[in-house]
């Protein structure tokens, strides 16, 4: 076999790099990659789901209780001593009888008990969607929140990582001063003592990061957390807060979409027909049946009719109509029919309560939303004049015109100020991103 040209290696190379890039790339997890994933395997929503089939299946069992009840019964039995004969009299004779029944019943009226009935098994049936909404909604924001904890720990590592350069830097800088004699060991020891407290700072954000990562895989319910790389998005920068709307404007949009509006609202037209359906079993019912008989006999040491003979004459139909009235059960009937009344009465209120909760929670996010924008906007410029004021304490200490101490203070307020953007930033991604996603907006980036 030949070897490949040599010319053809660096191509061989290169391609594998970028098939390996492919691959790399395709294990990274974005936000709706985690949102998807999360919904698919949450075990919660997938017994959610098994209870939305058991709604179903309830529903299709109401749907075909309108149709007639149809049963059969077929029985064999044997006898030894005295038996009743054909003629109808007892004899002492064993014997041997099959007999069969067909029954069919209906019921011609309830009190549209039955009508209402299926209907609540039908808002049942869609009270588990909604609520199937409901909890993927919570999962999607839970999942968001904990995607952007991610993002804001990386950060603060890589300003750990930040401020550990600026020590070390310095600490060369001031090393070379005391081997030259121009200071003494005094700046040296606070500044490695500085890097020692950066040093554990950098552990601290890197465990919390850990500790972040963690919390997402675990939404995910993922077995292996380690494979959970996830992709760090272009984010738009904050402009104003001026884009985002008064309550009124996302709590009416949000009043439409919300699952768990509909839910209560659903609830409330269960509690309707629910009432309707127990005030219908105060009322008579009628009802409507038919059954057909036949059987064969045969005794022992007489002359048997043959079968076929036996089921011309054996036969018997017959057709019934049954009012049943209800008089008294322990008055059960009358205060099932009360207590639907109030569960009613309740489901209207829990729809007051859900609009309620909602307008808080809109409210809350916005106000976090808006106070999140302001401290973004001081801690930017923080950040743009302690950064300055950084540059100038750095050049005045290594000119020998200011102490350690001032000189850290300007530092840690720069870092402490870089710190505070970061936080507020993906603050405020993350309540704009909310309030978007309660007017029907998909959660991504």
């Amino acid at each position: 076999m030949k070897n490949k040209p040599i010319y053809l290696l660096p191509i061989v190379f290169l391609f594998s790099l970028s098939l390996s890039a492919q691959e790399k790339q395709k294990d990274r997890w974005d936000l709706t990659h985690c949102i998807e994933y999360a919904i698919q395997n949450n075990s919660s929503i997938q017994k959610q789901r098994l209870d939305i089939d058991i709604s179903s299946n309830n529903y299709e069992s109401y749907k075909l209780s309108k149709l007639p009840s149809v049963s059969s019964d077929i029985n064999n039995t044997t006898s030894w001593g005295r038996t009743l004969s054909n003629d109808n009299t007892y004899i002492n004779k064993n014997s041997n009888s099959t007999t069969f029944n067909v029954n069919a019943r209906v019921k011609l009226f309830q009190g549209g008990a039955l009508k209402n009935q299926i209907r609540r098994s039908k808002y049942d049936h869609d009270y588990q969607g909604d609520i199937l909404k409901v909890k993927e909604s919570n999962l999607s924001l839970q999942v968001t929140e904990a995607y952007l904890n991610i993002l804001v720990a990386k950060e603060m590592v890589n300003l750990a990582k930040e401020q550990i350069e600026i020590t070390e830097k310095q600490i060369t800088i001031t090393k070379i001063k005391v081997e030259e004699g121009l200071i003494d060991k005094g700046p040296l020891l606070e500044l490695k003592t500085q890097l020692a407290n950066n040093e554990t700072e950098k552990i601290n954000a890197q465990n919390n990061l850990e500790l972040r990562q963690l919390e997402l895989a675990q939404l995910l319910e993922l077995e292996n957390p380690s494979v959970l790389n996830i992709q760090i998005p272009k984010l738009a920068l904050l402009n104003s807060e001026m884009q985002l709307n008064e309550v009124t404007n996302y709590y009416t949009t949000a009043l439409d979409l919300r699952p768990e509006i509909q839910a209560a609202k659903t609830m409330i037209k269960r509690g309707e027909v629910n009432t309707k359906a127990a005030k219908g079993e105060l009322y008579p019912t009628i009802s409507a049946g038919a059954n057909y008989s036949n059987g064969y006999y045969y005794y022992k040491g007489e002359k048997n009719t043959g079968f076929s003979d036996q089921m011309q004459a054996n036969g018997r139909e017959n057709v019934s109509l049954g009012v049943s009235i209800p008089i008294f059960n322990g008055k059960r009937a009358k205060n099932a029919y009360k207590n639907a009344k109030i569960q009613e009465q309740k489901s209207k209120i829990d729809l007051i309560q859900a609009e309620k909760d909602l307008r808080k929670t809109i409210t809350n996010a916005l106000t976090q939303a808006k106070g999140a924008h302001q401290k973004y906007t001081a801690a930017s410029t923080q950040v743009k004049m302690s950064k300055e004021s950084f540059y100038f304490a750095d050049q005045k200490f290594n000119a020998g015109a200011m102490n350690i101490y001032d000189y850290n203070q300007a530092k840690n307020s720069f870092i402490r100020a870089k710190s505070q953007k970061i936080q507020s930033k993906y603050e405020f991604i993350f309540r704009t991103k909310m309030l978007d996603f309660y007017v029907g907006k998909e959660l991504k980036f």
